[in-house]
């Protein structure tokens, strides 16, 4: 192996930047190359609303958190970025027009783990268990406190191991193209 010069600092890095391109690239296996270097990566969240103003405070909040947020006012835009760009979690509204969040809820699970946590105006019992039984993970009714919402993300993210995972619920090495 080459002696690096240890008057060029960039060098030092050499290595652990080949390993990841390496990594990126398929030739190695990703196994936690991160946590394993001691960089973590933010938890990526999609928000799905169709309110705009909804999208946007959210957006604002979860990023003040350390959270990575991507959102879209369009369900059917929503299922196309799980499905290319897996978030680690969705925050998902019910009420939306052309596809609601049920179906988004059932679109999502023929496909993928990722946990979904519905935030809905609706606080009917029987909505909110019909919304679970479609697949959502959790249900948090608008308006719900920035604290309550965090937690509730942080839990299951935590819970369900879904860090870093992608969109069929595997770790990256265990992933089949």
């Amino acid at each position: 192996m080459k002696k690096t010069d240890e008057s060029n600092p960039l060098e030092r890095y050499l290595p652990l930047y080949q390993l990841i391109s390496l990594c990126k690239v398929g030739f190695l296996p990703f196994f936690d190359i991160m946590g394993a270097t001691g960089i973590s990566m933010p938890t990526k969240i999609l928000v799905i609303d169709d309110d705009a103003a909804v999208t946007d405070l959210l957006a604002l909040l979860l990023k003040s958190q350390g959270f990575e947020v991507s959102v879209t006012n369009n369900s059917g835009d929503g299922l196309n970025m799980i499905r290319e760009t897996p978030p680690d979690l969705v925050v998902l509204d019910l009420m939306m027009p052309e596809v609601d969040g049920w179906e988004v809820c059932r679109a999502v699970r023929s496909f993928s783990k990722v946990p979904i946590i519905v935030l809905s105006a609706l606080n009917d019992p029987s909505m909110i268990a019909s919304v679970l039984d479609a697949g959502a993970d959790d249900y948090l009714t608008k308006p719900t406190p920035s604290r309550v919402l965090v937690a509730h993300i942080n839990r299951l993210v935590k819970r369900n191991g879904s860090h870093g995972h992608n969109a069929l619920g595997h770790s990256p090495q265990m992933a089949t193209s």
